[in-house]
């Protein structure tokens, strides 16, 4: 917890010899994150601090009992932010969380780059991605070299995975920005973590700030292969392993430079699906729409169509979700019922009350109405929107609209892809 140290410093060399030595072994080297020590405390052997420990709890589902070692592993994670109210909140989310589920969408941010370790960076969050997708949840994936746009009309995110900008940006960096209770969120860069005392500086410390309940990063540079495989974390977590086994599991060396911040405990699928939504509708939760709407892509993905759209009108009948009514209109939309569409879009318009909602479902509409022509009732439109968002950043998402910004994936005209 805070007063606890965050990293070691490299003490090997002076400044000459050290440079010499790291061009010739830049992995032998005695700066590692605290904590990444702190795993190897019981260890019963003497093992070289100069550079890192391969670790025997890499890719195992349980404790390897083919391996001296592995038993004598500790799971340490951090409990430390700004302040202790941060903290506190880290908590008490990942404690609502566990018993309703990680409510929300899935943000990541690949780089589109394909080669070198970049490519097995992306294959990470290519796999995660998937991962999650499988599980229900509104996914998005952005091949941009650039992170999400401050003009993408981002909200309600329960799950972010990406990299690679070195400080908090893009709509993260938007004032109004928050997590949904419970997020799960990990930027890669090499010093993502080299302080949690900030809520602009690297990475970790502004997202958890940014109400993140979990979060991995880099106290110094950990080379990439050497970080958490996202693709593992995401595949232990979605499984009911804690963020501390499902982090462990997925880091390949210790003594190294990463470090895992928020509960040990916290296990977001620690229950099924439909435990998640027995649970919120017994405490007559709210938030109990995002369930649903992992529950109908859950039926859309199996091929269940129609079931998907008759549960989904149902349960706007029992809640009146603007959310539910969103994704009904993208049900018809991508069955080309774009009449019906129409209606439902129009109808969450008219009622949204957050600049993000009202330009997403607003680029929506304008996309419909000029593929069916009708060009003057979406002029209208976005004038309308310009007007009551004036001064906005996300306006400028209204101009994708005339490039497709509703495709899904497998189009051209948008590199970012939304898919269920």
């Amino acid at each position: 917890m805070y007063g606890v140290p965050l990293r070691i410093k490299d003490t090997k060399f002076k400044i000459i010899a050290k440079l010499i030595d790291y061009l010739k072994r830049p992995f032998h080297k005695n700066s590692a994150a605290v904590d990444s020590e702190l795993a190897l405390l019981l260890v019963p052997l003497q093992y070289e601090i100069n550079g890192f420990f391969i670790n025997p709890h890499y890719r195992q589902f349980v404790t390897p009992n083919n391996h001296t070692i592995a038993p004598y592993i500790v799971y340490a994670t951090r409990l430390d932010a700004l302040d202790p109210m941060i903290v506190k909140r880290m908590i008490d989310d990942a404690v609502r969380a566990e018993k309703y589920g990680l409510l929300g969408n899935a943000y990541f941010d690949a780089r589109g780059l394909g080669y070198g370790n970049d490519f097995i960076g992306d294959f990470w969050i290519q796999k995660a991605f998937q991962q999650f997708k499988q599980q229900g949840y509104e996914c998005f994936l952005d091949y941009s070299k650039d992170l999400f746009e401050s003009s993408m009309p981002i909200e309600d995110v329960a799950i972010y995975m990406g990299w690679y900008h070195s400080e908090l940006s893009g709509s993260f960096a938007r004032p109004d920005f928050e997590f949904k209770p419970g997020s799960v969120v990990y930027h890669i860069h090499s010093s993502s973590a080299e302080t949690l005392q900030s809520t602009s500086e690297h990475w970790v410390g502004p997202l958890l700030a940014k109400r993140g309940s979990v979060s991995i990063g880099a106290v110094d540079e950990p080379y990439l292969q050497y970080t958490p495989n996202l693709d593992i974390f995401s595949d232990r977590l979605s499984r009911g392993y804690t963020f501390a086994q499902s982090a462990y599991m997925a880091q390949p060396v210790l003594s190294w430079q990463i470090t895992m911040v928020g509960d040990p405990l916290y296990a977001p699928f620690k229950y099924s699906l439909d435990e998640q939504i027995q649970h919120l509708e017994e405490d007559n939760d709210p938030d109990v729409e995002w369930a649903y709407i992992r529950k109908i892509n859950l039926f859309v993905r199996e091929g269940f169509f129609s079931i998907a759209l008759k549960y989904c009108q149902q349960k706007i009948q029992e809640t009146d979700s603007l959310i539910l009514r969103e994704k009904l209109g993208e049900l018809y939309g991508k069955n080309r019922f774009y009449k019906e569409a129409l209606e439902h879009y129009t109808l969450v318009s008219q009622q949204a009350v957050t600049p993000a909602t009202s330009i997403r479902i607003g680029a929506n509409l304008l996309f419909l109405l000029r593929l069916l022509d009708r060009n003057d009732e979406a002029d209208k439109i976005e004038k309308d929107l310009r007007e009551q968002w004036k001064g906005y950043l996300m306006l400028g998402w209204l101009d994708k609209a005339r490039k497709g910004i509703s495709n899904k994936e497998g189009k051209k005209p948008s590199r970012h892809t939304k898919t269920q």
